[in-house]
């Protein structure tokens, strides 16, 4: 039995990525574009005790014309959807089958000069949650958490874009998108400037409705957020041990409470999981 770990690969000898500002806009203009490969590495469970561990890759696709970002294997294992960007301000999320495909496969969901991207699925493969600047315009420098429909057999696009809800965000880089393993709620990181800057997280329906604030938290240092197996926490890792704000991994309840800390500083050092009922 195997693990599947899905990633990309660059070109390191034609071109560097520019860093990610807080929005996940690049900070400069790209100096040049590379040919870039989605690999599908194998991971032997018996190897997971193992170090070193030896990969098996497989390249999935390769393009020269778009910068490939956030990569994101379907529940049903059938699709990967990426954001590419073919410019240094616009972005648009593409749908590429899991076994491999070139680019008469690839298949494009979004349009238009805007910058869609961190595509997330639902758990039924129907949906992709995605933050894109597409309402208000490039120039308003607002972001909103939009949604599009999927046919999970076809991989192909089923209408057009939608808010989840009409308030524009400053989402925090790897801040989400997340949905809950029900389906019910997404999950996002929002950033609070100001004297002591923090990080709101939020949950919205994927249904659509209204966001609410689960909670602050005095660090700008979110990430990886994601869930517990159960839907009842929306969890977050912080790497930067403070007085003020320890390190480890964390969660929110979604019913509302104080935040619970799961996984100290040092016990981060190996590896998290969740157990089937929602319990490290």
């Amino acid at each position: 039995m195997a693990t599947a770990i899905l990633t990309f690969l660059k070109n390191s000898g034609v071109r560097q990525t520019c860093p990610q500002g807080p929005d996940g806009r690049q900070s400069s203009a790209p100096s040049g574009w590379a040919t870039l490969a989605i690999m599908m590495l194998f991971l032997p469970t018996s190897a997971l005790a193992q170090d070193p561990i030896a990969l098996e890759g497989r390249e999935i696709f390769t393009s020269s014309d778009l910068e490939i970002n956030n990569p994101s294997l379907s529940p049903n294992g059938r699709w990967i959807a990426f954001a590419g960007q073919s410019s240094p301000d616009r972005s648009s999320l593409y749908l590429i089958p899991a076994d491999g495909g070139n680019e008469t496969d690839l298949v494009q969901l979004t349009h238009g000069a805007f910058t869609d991207q961190r595509p997330a699925w639902s758990p039924d493969s129907r949906f992709l949650f995605f933050f894109s600047d597409r309402v208000d315009g490039p120039e308003s420098g607002a972001v909103h958490l939009m949604r599009i429909p999927v046919d999970p057999e076809a991989g192909q696009g089923e209408g057009v874009p939608r808010p989840v809800f009409m308030e524009s965000v400053q989402v925090t880089y790897r801040g989400g998108p997340v949905v809950s393993p029900d389906g019910k709620w997404v999950a996002f990181a929002v950033e609070e400037t100001g004297a002591r800057p923090n990080t709101a997280i939020r949950v919205a329906p994927t249904r659509g409705g209204f966001a609410k604030e689960l909670g602050r938290i005095r660090s700008v240092s979110v990430a990886d957020l994601g869930w517990s197996a159960d839907s009842r926490y929306v969890l977050w890792d912080d790497w930067r041990a403070r007085a003020d704000s320890p390190g480890g991994l964390h969660g929110l309840p979604l019913e509302g409470g104080d935040a619970v800390q799961f996984l100290t500083y040092e016990q981060m050092r190996t590896a998290i999981g969740f157990t089937g009922d929602g319990h490290p």
